[in-house]
């Protein structure tokens, strides 16, 4: 249709043009004028077409597809009327570690965790979904070393750019409402516009195209595949991580006063994820996951006790909530349970997710 306007344009130019010359000179303009549309046009489609090709192969990466990975477990729009499931005995919030430590085989309940998520999408992920669960149910709080730290993941002190916030919210608008996605930058626009095109946020993520990055397979794992030496070694990089990440430079150290504010809005963030539950008949409880004897070495009792131990006072002192502790268990923390030094193996999740049911008195049906 816009050529054909184009087109009608570049006649009438010449018509006029003829007039205050000749029919020949504006004949020559009007079909030169004509040809510059016509390419311009076709460079359009071409180049629109091109971008729809290359963002079709960019969302059949593995990189796009890893993005989304864990977020199947909730219900959408589609699933909601062919596969509606309600009444969930049990649920689970938190980060990796969590999707990593819990299954319900034999229970009917739901790991809600989706891998990096801050007790602010926790809390926005059951605000969403709390009717799902049965009245009574359980609904476990994960915390895990540096639980305590992550403020920064709603209001972006580390973050750095738009396209980085963006990607980490974007994940949770495909299981979110817009009004349920904590953070105040970004509109729902800008999260769809990401979603259908992050090419034009972002063209560095067009040489996935061609160089992608390795699927997922973390959930299918059944061993320990690392030898002692680098269980050693997988330990310390985690710790190593963590401390590049929450800019943390001796564990042993009183907080300062920066990480004391967010230990308390953290606690604040907590605390109001147990009265949610609380409010609506559900039965919450704090979750302190195992990890493996060399992890649990690299913190010293007095980094236990300030990073952890007294996060949960924080947290209990304003609401009183119930901790289920493993992270001592030394049951639990086998190496041959977990496929690195943190993560649980296809194995462990089962071993530990039965002890929780256990303890919880939740029996298969």
């Amino acid at each position: 249709m816009r050529t054909r306007y184009l087109i009608i344009i570049s006649i009438f130019t010449g018509i006029i043009l003829g007039y205050a010359t000749s029919w020949h000179q504006g004949l020559r303009i009007a079909l030169f004028l004509t040809a510059v549309f016509a390419c311009f046009t076709l460079f359009r489609i071409l180049h629109h077409k091109v971008r729809r090709h290359l963002l079709s192969a960019l969302k059949r990466t593995n990189w796009w597809k890893n993005n989304f990975l864990y977020t199947h477990q909730f219900v959408n729009n589609i699933g909601y009327r062919r596969d509606l499931e309600r009444n969930y005995e049990i649920v689970n919030l938190g980060s990796n570690p969590a999707l990593f430590a819990l299954r319900y085989d034999k229970v009917k309940g739901c790991n809600w965790a989706t891998g990096t998520q801050g007790p602010d999408m926790d809390l926005a992920i059951l605000q969403l979904y709390h009717s799902y669960i049965r009245r009574g149910g359980i609904v476990l709080i994960p915390v895990v070393p540096f639980s305590s730290c992550t403020p920064y993941l709603w209001h972006y002190k580390k973050l750095g750019t738009s396209i980085d916030r963006l990607h980490y919210r974007a994940r949770f608008f495909k299981i979110l409402q817009d009004g349920y996605i904590p953070g105040t930058f970004e509109n729902e626009n800008e999260l769809q516009q990401w979603l259908q095109n992050p090419l034009k946020r972002n063209w560095s993520v067009f040489w996935y195209i061609f160089n992608d990055i390795a699927p997922d397979r973390r959930m299918e794992i059944n061993e320990q595949p690392l030898q002692y030496l680098e269980l050693r070694r997988s330990a310390q990089n985690m710790m190593k991580c963590w401390m590049d990440e929450f800019d943390l430079k001796d564990l042993d150290l009183p907080l300062d006063e920066h990480m004391e504010s967010c230990h308390e809005e953290c606690a604040d963030k907590f605390a109001e994820i147990v009265d949610f539950c609380k409010e609506r008949d559900l039965r919450p409880f704090l979750l302190l996951p195992p990890m493996t004897h060399e992890l649990r070495m690299m913190f010293s009792e007095k980094a236990a006790e300030t990073y952890i131990y007294s996060f949960i006072r924080r947290i209990q002192k304003r609401s009183r909530v119930t901790l289920m502790d493993y992270m001592n268990n030394d049951a639990l923390s086998d190496s041959s349970l977990y496929f690195d030094s943190l993560f649980m193996n296809t194995r462990g999740r089962r071993v530990f997710s039965e002890r929780v049911l256990a303890d919880l008195g939740l029996r298969a049906k």
